[in-house]
């Protein structure tokens, strides 16, 4: 049963992704309630386990990942933006009570899954006729290397 608390920032991060396709953006109350309900979910783990160092342990993962992603988003503009980064707090605090290397295996997700959604959403861009044409959404790329990243780790103890 200790998948059910990634719950909050599962459904967080699939509202947020459905609203980045559809319309480019991420309602910010949307990831400050799915961050209210993980980091409780959080606390609740570490109080049944006794091990609250972990509670810290996904807020500095999460920081540290949305910082990482602040980063990339200057370097290039046009590429990543506010929705990444605002997508990564939430999800960051679920990926980061599994320590170190499911953060790892997330970012090498996100730049595998990525780069793959990125060519396949460039060919059959299913948003031709709006305005949102040739804007590729990464929250869904997040999301879903998050719940590779936390599935692995937590079936496989790496």
């Amino acid at each position: 049963m200790a998948y059910l608390f990634y719950l909050p920032s599962l459904l967080c991060g699939l509202a947020i992704s459905v609203e980045d396709a559809r319309h480019r953006r991420v309602p910010v109350l949307w990831a400050l309630i799915g961050s209210v309900a993980q980091l409780v979910s959080n606390i609740v783990v570490a109080a049944l386990g006794n091990s609250f160092f972990t509670v810290l342990q996904s807020i500095l993962f999460a920081l540290l990942c949305t910082g990482v992603m602040a980063l990339l988003a200057l370097v290039r503009s046009g590429g990543l933006g506010r929705n990444e980064i605002t997508a990564m707090f939430p999800i960051g605090l679920a990926v980061g009570m599994c320590a170190l290397p499911a953060i790892i295996v997330w970012w090498l997700l996100m730049l595998a899954f990525g780069l793959a959604f990125t060519a396949c959403w460039k060919r059959f861009d299913p948003q031709r006729g709006t305005p949102y044409r040739g804007d590729v959404p990464f929250v869904p790329v997040i999301v879903v290397a998050a719940i590779c990243a936390v599935a692995a780790t937590t079936l496989y103890g790496m």
